[in-house]
């Protein structure tokens, strides 16, 4: 049959085709095939079909393949389908797609899937799309996909889907993508979630945001991120959650933060956390707080620490609240400030201190102000330390209270004073002692002045001293009592400000 002349193929009808032996058809040409009437491949059987040459398949035209009957298409093999020229899959018919054994897709590439008309990708099978190589996708175009089959749609493996053009994953539905098993999800690519509408994110189901790939994420809008079910975030990963552009943290909301997984804020950065808005922060645990690495507590800012829940403030650590920007400490609230446990007080840094407001540095707990380390005494201010409940200055240490400046310590008021155990009345240094008010040295008990030092006595002023009673100066060391009554005696009369007592 190869000696034909392609001229003598013209004139075959469909009943003499069907006459000639299959193995006949194995010397028929590119030119015979493609001169014979697209009516006489109505006539070509399984048998025949599977003994063509690859190259006799070069040569068909796309009305001639659209005449084959679809059980014809069950002989076509892998080397036969792809050497079909891509303008003669435009041809294909739902049917004779659907009829073609999965085995032959095995073959075809891109630009055969591209010239695929979208009426025929509705013949494709499960089995058929399993078969097929992944770069063969990266020819789909949307309207085709829209018309695959449920079934075969959700059929395909990762790296199939993560070979669809981006624009082509763009024109998915929501719905489509819900049907997606969640091991699909992980041949997404960040160009394909990038192309995606924001509506798309809709529906998004934890397993499937849990199998996305860390690099996925990095393609993501603030939209497309804050369209994602909140019940969705509890699939997140640390690597996934790390991977999302700071510009994308922008799209978060509340109840989406509230729901990712404590063990995915390791992921967290400084740049992300800093992204976030403000009103993201209402949503932090105490448990997601816990587990937030240090650094990602630096790129804070005041009002963002300020809008976290003062629960939340329970899961902090030593080292994540010394990494607080003392710029970001402006923001906290005194019922934040209470609800930062024990533990965590020995991380708190001397700049930080400075830049809390008095009402928050007051709200410090009695326990609380017992855990600050000496040295951040040393940086607090007057009006901080006279807004601490005296109960909490009753629980400074002697070291402590060596650390407070004297300019600070002027800030103690008489009914804190009266709070510093007697024992430890000898830790406040003459310097400290001058620059008590006088009317906070007026308020010392008697126990208290039984343990002034002849150091402490020398420094104070008249204005201090002149306030004291009989009964405080019989209270003090003999030797104390005498320096004290020596400083009254110099100072002559008081002003017109000044009360003798005694």
């Amino acid at each position: 049959m190869g000696a034909l002349p392609p001229e003598a193929m013209a004139g075959m009808r469909p009943d003499q085709l069907r006459q000639m032996p299959p193995e006949a058809m194995s010397g028929l040409s590119s030119d015979q095939m493609g001169a014979l009437p697209p009516a006489a491949f109505g006539g070509f059987s399984p048998n025949q079909v599977g003994e063509l040459s690859p190259r006799a398949f070069g040569g068909m035209a796309p009305e001639q393949l659209g005449q084959l009957p679809p059980n014809a298409m069950r002989g076509m093999e892998p080397r036969q389908l792809g050497a079909l020229p891509p303008a003669a899959m435009g041809g294909m018919s739902p049917r004779q797609l659907g009829a073609l054994p999965p085995a032959a897709m095995g073959r075809i590439n891109p630009a055969q899937m591209g010239a695929l008309t979208p009426a025929a990708f509705a013949g494709f099978r499960p089995a058929q799309v399993e078969s097929m190589p992944a770069r063969a996708f990266s020819g789909v175009q949307p309207d085709q996909l829209q018309e695959m089959p449920p079934r075969a749609f959700r059929a395909m493996a990762p790296n199939q889907f993560g070979s669809l053009p981006p624009e082509t994953v763009g024109a998915l539905q929501p719905a489509q993508l819900r049907q997606l098993p969640a091991a699909t999800f992980s041949g997404f690519q960040p160009g394909q979630v990038a192309a995606l509408p924001p509506a798309a994110f809709g529906g998004f189901s934890l397993n499937q945001v849990g199998e996305l790939p860390p690099r996925a994420f990095g393609g993501m809008a603030p939209e497309q991120l804050g369209a994602l079910p909140p019940t969705a975030m509890r699939g997140m990963e640390p690597r996934q959650l790390g991977a999302l552009t700071p510009e994308a943290m922008g799209g978060m909301s509340p109840l989406q933060l509230r729901q990712l997984p404590p063990d995915a804020m390791p992921g967290m950065k400084p740049a992300q956390m800093g992204a976030l808005p403000p009103a993201a922060f209402g949503g932090f645990s105490r448990n997601q707080v816990g587990e937030l690495p240090p650094r990602a507590f630096g790129g804070m800012a005041p009002d963002q620490l300020g809008a976290m829940p003062p629960a939340a403030m329970r899961g902090m650590k030593p080292a994540q609240l010394g990494a607080l920007p003392p710029a970001a400490m402006a923001g906290m609230s005194p019922q934040q400030m209470r609800q930062v446990p024990l533990g965590a007080m020995g991380g708190f840094k001397p700049d930080q201190a400075a830049a809390l407001t008095p009402e928050v540095f007051g709200a410090l707990r009695p326990n609380q102000v017992a855990e600050l380390k000496p040295q951040l005494l040393g940086r607090v201010r007057s009006d901080q330390i006279g807004a601490l409940a005296p109960t909490a200055v009753g629980e400074l240490s002697p070291r402590q209270i060596g650390r407070i400046q004297p300019q600070a310590i002027s800030g103690v008021t008489p009914a804190q004073i009266k709070q510093i155990a007697p024992e430890d009345v000898d830790a406040i240094k003459p310097a400290q002692m001058a620059a008590l008010q006088p009317e906070t040295v007026g308020g010392m008990t008697r126990r208290q002045l039984a343990e002034v030092s002849e150091a402490q006595a020398r420094n104070l002023s008249l204005g201090q001293v002149i306030n004291l009673s009989k009964q405080q100066l019989n209270a003090m060391d003999p030797d104390v009592s005498q320096i004290v009554s020596e400083t009254r005696d110099a100072g002559g009369p008081p002003d017109g400000n000044d009360i003798v007592v005694g």
